[in-house]
């Protein structure tokens, strides 16, 4: 497998996540289509997009993939005729709280529809971690799998 260059954000949030090492990603087929990912998958990728001065940037993600009405796998077309990909993203948060949600999230294609859990968490994420991306926009796309009994939870950090 090839390596993956991550940022320093992105490898402290992994360590915090207790994700150690590369075995956790798995590229995912090269075109990033509606049935390589489903609903309740943790997907990392890269990312282009207009920066608030309208310059061109690349970023990175880890992000949850959610259905919704509109694409029931996390993919739908939108009005001006883009494949997006609806998810809530998960890097720019506290390990605990996203180990917490994963607890019960992760895999969960029943759960991780976003007009069930969109209250949940748009309280405790905030309702700007709801995002969708164009697939075409999106490179250098892996699945990351995790060991839900190794996540860190809010009642791991009580216990500390």
């Amino acid at each position: 497998m090839a390596q993956i260059n991550l940022s320093t954000r992105i490898k402290a949030f992994l360590v915090a996540m207790r994700a150690k090492n590369a075995k956790n990603f798995a590229p995912v087929a090269k075109a990033l289509t509606a049935g390589s990912l489903i609903p309740g998958d943790i997907v990392y990728f890269r990312y282009v997009l207009r920066d608030k001065n309208g310059k061109w940037t690349r970023d990175e993600r880890i992000a949850l993939i959610v259905s919704c009405n509109r694409g029931p796998g996390g993919f739908f077309i939108s009005t001006r005729n883009n494949m997006l990909l609806a998810s809530f993203k998960l890097d720019n948060r506290d390990p605990e709280i996203v180990g917490f949600l994963l607890k019960s999230l992760y895999k969960n294609r029943r759960a991780c529809n976003y007009y069930k859990i969109i209250d949940a968490l748009s309280v405790i994420l905030g309702k700007r971690d709801f995002r969708t991306y164009k697939v075409k926009s999106s490179y250098n796309v892996h699945e990351f799998t995790v060991d839900t009994g190794t996540l860190p939870t809010l009642e791991t950090q009580d216990e500390e």
